[in-house]
């Protein structure tokens, strides 16, 4: 992951000794899933204020004193796109910490975690996995910075019974893409399905017709509101193509669908393009497994990745330049559109349960910013409870509002908060001191020894000493912002 070049000093969050509630328990995914690759970030124009809190000066120390049968609670947060790297002392009870010399140096850094080398390619199970700067070690940007995009875009013809389709098996390279044949199955107000010539005999009618039902009578109606429609020339309708090809690559069996940008484009030239494939249109592709999902998790697919192809065409018509929102928020927005629509984990689906989960039982592994490196190699989770509570602060408003900002991920995203008088570090802070104060709470790591986890760009470590222990944390080459504290002990 690159950083912005802001020069911050890494801010450290201190919040909550409490007692820790337990971690929420790990429910199993009904998906298979694998990676996605973060974008690049762009540069913000300046640099964004931190929350306003006490400084610690670069190798400083911070004590704190947990009595006996006290469990004390910390939870470390970092607000800036810089590694903070820490140190942690305990000492038994009478043992005071602070009079310690100063540290002469600062901790070499921790290298960023990075993909085996011979890891396939991040893909989603749903999702934009196939937007970002480049894919499969091809230099060239799917969308051109010069390229313009008009308001309104020319699409293949929609009445065709019998069409082709590029499809990708699921590796996001022009090696995995296909030329299939197509056969359109049905037409609704604003969807038109089609289905792969393999496996047009074994796709009920049935089934194609409980998708449009779900889409038109509650993913479009619910959806509209906060992310709008895309546009469309009069009587051109969106393409949803059931394929078996997708999810064929290897270890990418469980991905279930996709939507990708270069589709919406016009065909560019080049052997290494992948926008020779463009299909020209408005599409969504779904595998044809998908049907074999339960309804909560079919339904909430497709509200999933018809919120990518809305994020991507209003961001696109915001300056008329194609714009892909970074895959953490725009993932975020998709899971948050699966609630709109019914589905996701007010639904009950156990892929989003699973992965909240996953996120509330090591969040120190995990940075809001950097989507893939992390234990899962991709974080549904984090990024739907961030995205939840911003609009849940907000409203719903604040959507329309990042999808008409040119600018992508934190950039975008502070741009929005400024005018509303905030910043998206100090946000950042609410979120997390509201995840660390939620009902099911952030599992903590326990501390036995002076080793830290280093905290990651916009991540959190919530850390737990049992009393009687001192603890002095010492900080290494940054100002640390400290933040309130309060006692609470075990029964």
């Amino acid at each position: 992951m690159s950083h912005r070049p802001w020069g911050l000093a890494a801010a450290l969050l201190l919040a909550a000794c409490q007692e820790l509630p337990p971690p929420a328990p790990s429910v199993p995914p009904s998906l298979e899933v694998a990676p996605v690759q973060a974008s690049t970030p762009e540069p913000t124009e300046a640099p964004m204020p931190l929350p306003a809190a006490g400084l610690v000066a670069p190798g400083g120390r911070l004590a704190f004193q947990a009595r006996p049968a006290e469990r004390l609670g910390l939870l470390l947060g970092n607000p800036t796109d810089t590694p903070a790297h820490l140190r942690l002392e305990v000492a038994p009870e009478g043992a005071d910490p602070s009079p310690s010399p100063t540290p002469s140096g600062s901790p070499a850094p921790s290298p960023e975690p990075t993909l085996a080398p011979d890891a396939p390619e991040p893909l989603s199970p749903f999702g934009q996995g196939f937007s970002g700067p480049s894919f499969a070690g091809l230099p060239v940007p799917i969308l051109g910075t010069s390229e313009r995009v008009p308001p309104t875009r020319r699409v293949a013809a929609a009445s065709d019974p019998q069409t082709e389709f590029w499809i990708n098996d699921g590796d996001a390279t022009l090696e995995g893409d296909r030329r299939r044949a197509a056969r359109q199955r049905l037409v609704s107000p604003h969807v038109i399905f089609y289905v792969d010539a393999e496996a047009d005999a074994t796709v009920p009618q049935a089934e194609l017709e409980r998708l449009s039902k779900a889409f038109e009578q509650q993913i479009l109606p619910r959806l509209a509101p906060v992310f709008g429609e895309p546009t469309l020339e009069s009587g051109d309708r969106v393409a949803v193509v059931l394929s078996p090809w997708i999810g064929q690559a290897a270890n990418r069996k469980g991905m279930m669908g996709y939507f990708w940008p270069r589709d919406v484009l016009p065909p560019a030239g080049g052997d290494k393009d992948l926008r020779q494939h463009s299909n020209q249109r408005h599409a969504l592709f779904i595998s044809t497994k998908l049907l074999e999902q339960p309804d909560v998790t079919a339904y909430g697919t497709l509200a999933h990745e018809y919120q990518h192809l809305l994020m991507f065409d209003a961001k696109s018509r915001s300056d008329g330049t194609p714009h892909t929102e970074e895959t953490w928020l725009d993932e975020g927005f998709a899971m948050l559109a699966m609630d709109l629509a019914g589905y996701g984990l007010p639904g009950g689906d156990r892929f989003v349960s699973g992965e909240v989960a996953a996120f509330r039982k090591d969040p120190a592994a995990y940075s809001l910013t950097d989507w893939t490196h992390n234990p899962n190699g991709y974080s549904y989770g984090l990024s739907y409870l961030f995205v939840r509570y911003l609009v849940d602060r907000y409203g719903t408003g604040v959507v329309r509002e990042i999808q008409q900002t040119p600018a992508v991920g934190v950039a975008g995203l502070n741009q929005v908060l400024t005018k509303r008088g905030d910043a998206f570090p100090q946000v950042f802070v609410d979120w997390a001191n509201a995840a660390w104060r939620s009902p099911d709470g952030l599992a903590a790591l326990r501390l036995t020894g002076p080793k830290a986890p280093d905290l990651r760009p916009w991540g959190v470590a919530p850390v737990e000493v049992l009393g009687p222990r001192s603890l002095a944390l010492v900080n290494g080459d940054r100002p640390v912002v400290t933040f309130d504290k309060t006692e609470g002990g075990l029964p």
